[in-house]
């Protein structure tokens, strides 16, 4: 945990629950949903709780209709289960990276920040978001020659 994870320390009791949970609206503040943010709540992890948390019971799929326009669902469901199935039968699953160095998720944790946010200037301090597609790949691809160099 960095110091800029401390806030979430805030909202977890000693028991390790949420604070802000479905048995106390997630502590929704319709004053501040009137003039500060359409939830009304302090943080995205809350926001992101409730909307988690209150979609209801699973949906028996055996008892599902799809139809035509539903094949991007179907593909995707196949998709993932062929995936399991690979898995189980001893197959490396599909797209994943086990190099930590080629692992790259630097833009998944600055989104957040940006979201978050801490006032600054997110344009300066994280430049790979406003990159165009084009940059960021060939930036990538530049570090990955020259991790493939290291290693030779």
């Amino acid at each position: 945990m960095t110091s800029a994870d401390v806030h979430r320390r805030l909202v977890i009791d000693s028991d390790y629950h949420r604070i802000p949970n479905k048995d106390n609206h997630y502590l929704q503040d319709r004053e501040m949903q009137r003039t500060e943010n359409f939830t009304g709540m302090k943080d995205f992890l809350t926001h992101d709780s409730c909307a988690t948390e209150s979609m209801g019971a699973l949906f028996d799929r055996s008892k599902e209709h799809l139809g035509l326009r539903d094949k991007g669902v179907i593909a995707v469901r196949r998709y993932l289960l062929d995936a399991v199935k690979g898995f189980q039968a001893g197959k490396e699953p599909p797209h994943l990276v086990r190099d930590p160095e080629l692992n790259d998720f630097l833009h998944a944790e600055s989104t957040y920040a940006v979201i978050d946010g801490d006032g600054e200037n997110w344009r300066e301090h994280w430049p790979h978001l406003v990159m165009s597609a084009e940059e960021l790949a060939a930036q990538k691809e530049t570090a990955q020659k020259e991790l493939v160099a290291d290693r030779a």
